[in-house]
């Protein structure tokens, strides 16, 4: 999965820019076939509105992800 890199990062937007932010998450054509009707595990580094697991979740449901859970090191 990859980020458009044209978007600013979280760590640089105040709480409610981060809440506006839209989903510029993507898979990878190659990659999609990797990804159907598994189970995967996200791992964020720190956790401040949610809004970057939530959008990776929805990426990898939408491309037939069975299921995605999440950790994260820090909130």
């Amino acid at each position: 999965m990859k980020r458009d890199r044209d978007e600013k990062r979280q760590s640089q937007k105040k709480r409610n820019e981060r809440l506006q932010t839209g989903n510029h998450f993507y898979v990878d054509v190659e990659c999609r076939q990797q990804i159907e009707n598994k189970k995967i595990l996200l791992i964020d580094d720190v956790y401040t509105t949610g809004r970057t697991l939530r959008h990776a979740a929805e990426t990898l449901y939408r491309q037939g992800s069975d299921r995605v859970e999440s950790v994260t090191l820090c909130r």
